[in-house]
């Protein structure tokens, strides 16, 4: 079975869902049926792995996918670049979650180092690991209302990021 890891639809109705075993499958509005986008090996058009943790928009016409290998971009034309700890400064290739700042950077936590900040025009990443105090496994963003992200761990601690000051406070909170 290929598990429903993440779902969303993109501004032209079409359901992106991130699977566990499946890769990426794409459902375009009003035809059938769903396009795979996966791990081929030795093929560059294709996933680091077939297991998608994450998926979220860049904005434009492409997407981001985090999987148990890393992080993908996938362009318009299909063409997939790769962030490894290999090839970038990724603080983990366990990636578990995104989230899309409204500037256009991307939040992407790990289950084991935190989470990085990371400017896509750029390629910076920079991480956030030491200020998660004893929490290393980052599960969930939400944006806030006054622009702060809001980041919730496996350890049940609760954070908020604030991207005009690079800053991360705890909230206390009792669960």
């Amino acid at each position: 079975t290929h598990a429903c890891k993440r779902m969303l639809c993109d501004r032209a109705g079409n359901v992106w869902i991130g699977s566990w075993e499946g890769g990426v499958n794409i459902h375009y509005d009003g035809q059938e049926p769903f396009q795979t986008t996966g791990y081929q090996p030795r093929n560059p058009r294709s996933l680091l792995s077939p297991k998608v943790a994450a998926v979220v928009s860049d904005g434009a016409a492409g997407w981001w996918v985090g999987s148990i290998r890393g992080l993908n971009h996938i362009e318009a034309d299909g063409q997939v670049t790769y962030f490894t700890q290999a090839n970038s400064a990724i603080a983990d290739n366990d990636v578990n979650q995104l989230f899309r700042l409204p500037s256009g950077r991307l939040l992407v936590s790990t289950w084991t180092r935190g989470f990085d900040y990371v400017d896509p025009q750029t390629r910076r990443f920079t991480h956030y690991r030491a200020q998660l105090g004893n929490s290393k496994s980052v599960r969930t963003f939400a944006a806030g209302r006054d622009g702060s992200v809001w980041i919730g761990t496996y350890e049940s601690e609760l954070y908020r990021f604030n991207e005009q000051t690079g800053s991360v406070e705890a909230v206390d909170v009792q669960f």
